[in-house]
């Protein structure tokens, strides 16, 4: 049997259901559909900079409508879990107890936002859920990493049998006013003189995540996962050699017992700055050893904006429903994201009953 098929050792967690908020859509489907059609709703936010420029962005108002600070990320949230909790059920059926639910937000990097950010969220998002969560639920500030340390968590706390499944999820907004001050303060907010910054945006991404059994239906197959740290984050005069990335990128195809020539092709968060892209292209020249004819790279943050620690769950999302509906360039895909601090992380993904 291929390790690609249902059910091998190279299957390390099935998405059995997806939800997604973002400015470009209300749920996962016209989210995508967006992103395919490069739709933007980037426009001028109710904030200026201290130039007293208007700041352009892109938001959820119909969501967090009158809703300030780090709590925008809720009414997005509930939606995303709400959701994908329904895809579930009306695919697979209804969870016979609760599921605990393992939450990336953004990192401590962020001084905007509170220190108990997750528990804070954790409880308000309960709150408004009409299901409990399970024991086990927690949150992860890590940043862009975090939704891979969280589907490690999830397939550790599956393979103990402490759950039958988890939802997995995502949520970050950076049209806060402290937030765009913070982006700005670290001259990453892009404005009319400085094209070297991001376009903010807010967004939330769930995925419904089960064990791989054999003949277990599924939306996606995630068949690895990789993390590591750059070594040069934090020195002075040290230059970014992408060595951190390359190592989770080798890791994750290592944990998938698939070859990078396998890989149809790629998902990246770089969102805009020229040292993501230039991170981002040196760690695939480290680990690409022969020429390829082509190898297509998904950005979904040229249509969503940067979306902070939701947008690798975002890219997550975006993977499966392309897959599903038969527009991605392929069957199998390379997803990878680097926080803003050392944290580097990557997964490799395959469309169901993919065989090597």
């Amino acid at each position: 049997m291929s390790v690609l098929e249902r059910g091998a050792p190279g299957a390390k967690l099935l998405v059995q259901g997806v939800g997604m908020v973002c400015s470009v859509g209300m749920d996962a489907a016209s989210a995508s559909a967006a992103v395919r059609a490069r739709i933007r709703r980037f426009q001028e936010l109710p904030f200026h900079d201290t130039q007293h420029r208007p700041i352009i962005g892109a938001h959820v108002p119909e969501a967090t409508r009158s809703v300030q600070g780090f709590r925008r990320c809720v009414p997005l949230l509930v939606r995303a879990l709400e959701e994908c909790r329904a895809r579930h059920e009306s695919w697979v059926g209804a969870a016979k107890k609760p599921v605990p639910l393992l939450l990336a937000l953004a990192g401590p990097e962020r001084d905007d936002l509170p220190e108990d950010l997750g528990a804070r969220v954790l409880k308000e998002v309960q709150s408004q859920c009409a299901e409990p969560f399970g024991p086990g639920s927690r949150a992860f500030r890590m940043g862009a990493a975090g939704i891979f340390h969280a589907l490690e968590t999830a397939a550790g706390m599956l393979a103990r049998h402490e759950c039958d499944a988890c939802l997995v999820a995502a949520a970050d907004s950076l049209v806060t006013h402290k937030a765009l001050h913070w982006l700005e303060l670290q001259d990453r907010l892009k404005t009319e003189t400085n094209s070297d910054g991001v376009i903010p945006s807010e967004a939330a991404a769930a995925l419904w995540v089960t064990r791989a059994k054999p003949q277990t239906p599924s939306l996606l197959d995630i068949l690895g996962i990789g993390q590591a740290e750059e070594p040069s984050f934090g020195k002075q005069d040290v230059a970014n050699l992408a060595e951190g990335l390359a190592l989770a990128l080798r890791r994750a195809l290592v944990d998938s017992r698939l070859p990078l020539g396998d890989v149809d092709f790629r998902v990246g968060d770089v969102a805009g700055e020229r040292l993501a892209f230039m991170e981002a292209s040196t760690a695939f020249a480290r680990l690409l050893r022969e020429p390829r004819p082509s190898f297509p790279l998904w950005l979904p943050a040229e249509v969503l904006g940067d979306v902070g620690a939701a947008l690798p769950a975002s890219m997550l999302v975006l993977t499966a429903v392309g897959m599903a509906h038969g527009d991605a360039p392929g069957r199998t895909a390379l997803l990878f994201a680097s926080s803003r601090g050392a944290e580097r992380a990557a997964c490799v993904v395959a469309a169901p009953g993919r065989s090597g």
